[in-house]
């Protein structure tokens, strides 16, 4: 009975142990990487990355997939990573920490986060110092290590104490690239709108007591449309910057007139349309002047206003939102105005269905 009892005690003591490993490890991000060690030896296998705080003490390297991950820490390697991510052990206060590498060559600049929050470091062969945060002190800074670049300097006026920044700042720097750097950013858009409206071709319309035709026989007279829009613009960690999500709010009012020549009876309305365009953007890296295309979905909520027509039921049929594709682009002159052509196809499930084109300008704020 006791060799039983501790049997069934040792198996309950393997399956606590199991799952607590299997919680340790469930959250991890595993990627195909690298460590070296203190030999320096370089061994490929799967990376376990864990939290950022995690990560400048300790790492879970597989030699394989399906082997047991090894937590390793810093009497162990002096460096891990991957293709995006790479890791050093550097000195700092009593011990020493894994560090993220945020660029290849020297000024190198390397970033911590820690409980009291994220810093950022930069070596050369002969110093190591903590930069700044302040951002006129952190301008300044930079502005010292890179004073051979007037590529930099002209980034510099821009810089912002967060890593995306600075990865980019010091990998431009590197060559002295006149790339230029994707930040976040937004502003307002005004233009014209040409509109081709479309009403339901099996509603039939009736005229006097006798004369009946579809929607569609009516003669469409082309009219414009005034646009404004409001942006926000987030670069996406994709394509080195090039991609971001692009949403924008919209406002266009657009005045519709109808006429059937041959009974020489006409009508028109207006509509309001609030719109919430959710675009992603492909913007070039030129910095004077940066080509970008869109494309995403819009949303409208629509008020139809100033209707004049014999047949007010008509308008009963009109829907209260349409859904469609956009798509267009332009050139941003200096990074700062913008110059677009986007072309849009709603529709709803009733009617009108809306085909546009838009010419617009615009400022970044």
């Amino acid at each position: 009975m006791s060799k039983l009892l501790t049997c069934i005690l040792v198996c309950l003591n393997y399956l606590s142990y199991s799952q607590v490993e299997n919680n340790i490890y469930e959250n991890k991000e595993i990627v195909k990487g690298y460590i070296i060690t203190k030999d320096n030896e370089y061994h490929q296998g799967f990376l376990l990355y864990g939290s950022e705080k995690e990560n400048t003490r300790f790492i879970y390297f597989k030699k394989s997939k399906n082997s047991k991950p090894e937590r390793l820490n810093n009497k162990q390697v002096d460096a891990f990573g991957n293709g995006d991510k790479h890791y050093e052990l550097v000195p700092f206060s009593v011990d020493s920490v894994f560090m993220q590498k945020l660029n290849q060559q020297y000024p190198l600049v390397y970033y911590l986060h820690t409980d009291s929050g994220n810093f950022f470091y930069i070596k050369t062969p002969d110093r190591f110092d903590k930069i700044p945060s302040n951002k006129e002190d952190l301008r300044a800074f930079l502005t010292n290590e890179m004073i051979n670049c007037n590529h930099s300097l002209e980034n510099i006026k821009h810089a912002t104490y967060k890593k995306k920044y600075l990865h980019y700042l010091f990998e431009r720097n590197e060559e002295c690239s006149s790339d230029r750097i994707p930040a976040f950013s937004y502003g307002m858009y005004t233009g014209i709108k040409f509109n081709k409206l479309k009403l339901n071709d099996e509603v039939v319309y009736k005229y006097g007591s006798d004369i009946y035709f579809t929607l569609e026989e009516i003669d469409y007279i082309w009219k414009t449309g005034g646009v404004i829009a409001f942006f926000l613009d987030f670069p996406l960690s994709v394509m080195d910057g090039k991609i971001s999500f692009h949403p924008e709010i919209q406002y266009e009012r657009s005045t519709y007139d109808f006429v059937k020549q041959d009974i020489e009876m006409d009508f028109g309305f207006d509509i309001n349309y609030y719109t919430a365009n959710c675009f992603l953007r492909y913007k070039t890296l030129d910095k004077k002047k940066p080509l970008f295309a869109d494309f995403g979905f819009c949303y409208s909520a629509i008020d139809v206003t100033n209707a004049y027509i014999k047949d007010q039921e008509l308008f009963h049929q009109m829907a209260d939102y349409l859904i469609g594709i956009s798509f267009g682009g332009g050139i941003s002159i200096r990074n700062k105005y913008d110059i677009a052509l986007r072309s849009n196809y709603s529709l709803s499930h009733s009617m009108p269905k809306v085909f546009s084109l838009n010419l617009l300008v615009g400022i970044q704020l």
